[in-house]
C-alpha cells in the first residue's frame, strides 16, 4: 500500500474510532450532567429552546434532555453543539463520578477518578477479550472488577451481559440464560434498556445464542429477530444478529435464508483495525489518568475500545465469507460461491504475517472452493489452477482439518475424471482418501456428524458414478446405498 493510501486509511480509521469513542462516552455520562451543561450553555448564549431546536425536533424533547430524562443520540448532540458553537467534547468531558460526593478540590478526587476509569477500562478489556475468544483473560478482568456496587446501574447491566456472553462462549448456556432472565425480569432495569438501545439488542443476541447452543433453534431465531427489530443502523450488534440468523437457518436446513442473512451480515463489515494500536491506546489512557488528565484519558480509552472491538473483523469476516460461499455452492449458485471464495482467499492473505491456524485453514478451504466452483462452471483450466495452489498449500501445511482435506481430494477426483483428462484409477484413489478421512468422523458427536454427512454423501455418490463407469457393480451399489442412507438421516 502506498504511503498516501495508508495515510488516508489511517485517517478514516481514526475518524471511525473517534466516533465510536464519543458514542461510548455518551453512554457513560450522567444524563443529568449532560442536560445541565446544555441548559447552562444555552442560557449563556441567550438562546431559547424553540430557537435552538428549530428545524431539528420539538422544544419538549430538548427540555427532556436538559432535565436529564432523555439521553440524546450522538447525531442529535452534534447538531446542538454546532448551534451552540462548542465541540461535542465540551458536553462529554468527564468529571467526577456522578454518584460521588467528592469535589474537584477534594484530595481523594483523583483517586476516585482513577478508580472509575480503571473499572471502565476493565469492562472494555473484558469485552475485547471475549471478542477475540480469550476467555481466560476475560474471566480475569471480571474477577478484578469484583463487587458490582462500584458500578452504575447501566454498567452493572453491561457487566452481566458480558458474563452471559462468557458463559455462552464456554458452552454454559443454562448459566447464561439464568443471568439473562434476571436482567429481563428486573423491572428496575427497564429505564436502562430504554435509554440504551445497544444493551437491549445485546440482551436478545445473547439470549438467542444460549438457545442456539441448546439446539432450540426456532426460539433462538425469535430472539435474534426481536433484536433485529430494535437494532438501529449498521452497528456491529446488528451484524452479529444477521450472522447468527444465517448460521441458525443453516442448522434448520433452510440454506437460502441462511445464505441471505449471512450476506446481509457480511455487507456490514468495516476495515480491520490494528490490535497493537488499541493496546497502546489503553496504556496511554492509564498514563494520562495518572497524570491527572482525565478528560484525555477517557477519550483515549474510548479510542482504544473502538479499535480493539474491530480487531477480529478480518477473522470474523473471513469465517463467514467462507460459510456463505459454501452455502451458495450447496445451492448450486456456483458463480456467487466463486466470488465469495475469492474474497475469502484475499482476506486469508492478510494473515500471512500471523501464522494462525484459522487463516491457514481458511486459505486452503477457499482455494478448494474456488476449484470446485470453477469445475462446476466447466472452467477446468481455472479449476486446475486453484487445485494446484491448494496442493502446494497442503504440502506446506499438512496439519489441516479432515473436512478441508477431504474437499480437496474430492475436487481432485472430479478433475481427474473429466473427459480428455480421464485418469479413473487416480480419481478413485482420491475418493478413497477422502472417504478414509471422513468415515471416522461419523463416530463423533452429532455436531461433527452434521458437518460431515452432506460432504460424505456427495463423495459416496460421485464415487459410485465413477465405479459404475469402471464396471465395478458391487462397489457401485455399496456406495450408492451409503449415499442414500446418509441423505435420509
Amino acid at each position: 500500500m502506498s504511503r498516501k493510501k495508508k495515510n488516508l486509511a489511517s485517517t478514516a480509521l481514526l475518524d471511525s474510532a473517534e466516533a465510536i469513542a464519543k458514542i461510548h462516552q455518551l453512554k457513560i455520562i450522567d444524563p443529568a450532567l449532560l442536560g445541565e451543561r446544555l441548559r447552562r450553555l444555552r442560557g449563556e448564549r441567550k438562546i431559547s429552546q424553540r430557537d435552538l431546536t428549530e428545524g431539528l425536533f420539538t422544544s419538549a424533547y430538548l427540555s427532556s434532555v436538559e432535565l436529564g430524562k432523555t439521553r440524546p443520540t450522538l447525531e442529535t448532540l452534534e447538531k446542538l453543539a454546532e448551534r451552540l458553537g462548542e465541540p461535542v467534547d465540551y458536553f462529554l468531558r468527564p468529571t467526577g463520578y456522578s454518584g460521588s460526593k467528592l469535589s474537584a478540590t477534594d484530595p481523594e478526587y483523583n483517586t476516585e477518578q482513577l478508580r472509575r476509569l480503571d473499572l471502565r477500562q476493565r469492562l472494555v478489556r473484558a469485552e475485547t477479550a471475549l471478542l477475540e475468544n480469550q476467555l481466560d483473560l476475560a474471566g480475569q478482568e471480571f474477577a478484578a472488577i469484583g463487587n458490582m456496587t462500584h458500578l452504575t446501574q447501566a454498567e452493572q447491566v453491561y457487566f452481566q451481559l458480558l458474563e452471559a456472553a462468557l458463559r455462552n462462549q464456554r458452552g454454559k448456556s443454562e448459566e447464561a440464560l439464568a443471568l439473562l432472565a434476571r436482567l429481563t425480569t428486573n423491572t428496575d432495569l427497564g429505564p436502562v434498556f430504554a435509554a440504551d438501545n445497544d444493551l437491549a439488542v445485546w440482551l436478545e443476541l445473547e439470549t438467542g445464542r444460549a438457545y442456539k447452543i441448546q439446539s432450540h433453534y426456532f426460539t433462538a431465531l425469535e430472539h435474534f429477530q426481536k433484536g433485529l427489530s430494535v437494532a438501529a443502523g449498521t452497528g456491529f450488534r446488528r451484524r452479529e444478529l444477521l450472522l447468527e440468523m444465517g448460521e441458525t437457518y443453516q442448522l434448520v436446513e433452510e440454506p437460502q435464508k441462511a445464505a441471505d442473512f449471512l450476506q446481509q451480515g457480511l455487507d456490514l463489515f468495516n476495515p480491520a483495525c490494528d490490535r497493537e494500536t488499541a493496546q497502546a491506546l489503553y496504556k496511554n489512557a492509564q498514563e494520562l489518568a495518572r497524570q491527572g488528565d482525565f478528560q484525555q484519558a477517557a477519550f483515549t480509552l474510548g479510542l482504544g475500545y473502538g479499535l480493539a472491538r474491530q480487531t477480529r473483523e478480518n477473522t470474523l469476516r473471513l469465517d463467514y465469507t467462507l460459510k456463505a460461499g459454501q452455502l451458495n455452492y450447496s445451492l448450486k449458485k456456483f458463480e456467487q460461491a466463486g466470488d465469495l471464495a475469492r474474497t475469502a482467499e484475499s482476506l486469508s492473505r492478510l494473515g500471512e504475517d500471523r501464522p494462525e491456524e484459522a487463516f491457514n485453514r481458511a486459505r486452503f478451504a477457499s482455494l478448494v472452493l474456488l476449484a470446485k466452483s470453477y469445475f462446476q462452471e466447466h472452467n477446468t483450466t481455472l479449476a486446475q489452477l486453484y487445485l494446484d495452489q491448494a496442493a502446494r498449500f497442503l504440502e506446506n501445511q499438512p496439519a489441516l482439518e479432515p473436512l478441508d482435506k477431504a474437499a480437496y481430494f474430492e475436487v481432485a477426483a472430479l478433475t481427474f475424471n473429466q473427459p480428455g483428462q480421464a485418469q479413473p484409477e487416480k480419481a478413485a484413489g482420491y475418493y478413497e482418501q477422502a472417504i478414509a478421512l471422513l468415515e471416522p468422523l461419523m463416530r463423533e458427536d452429532e455436531k461433527v456428524q452434521g458437518k460431515v454427512k452432506p460432504q460424505l454423501a456427495e463423495i459416496y455418490y460421485n464415487y459410485s458414478q465413477l465405479l459404475k463407469d469402471l464396471g465395478r457393480v458391487d462397489q457401485t451399489l455399496e456406495n450408492l446405498e451409503k449415499a442414500y442412507r446418509l441423505r435420509s438421516l
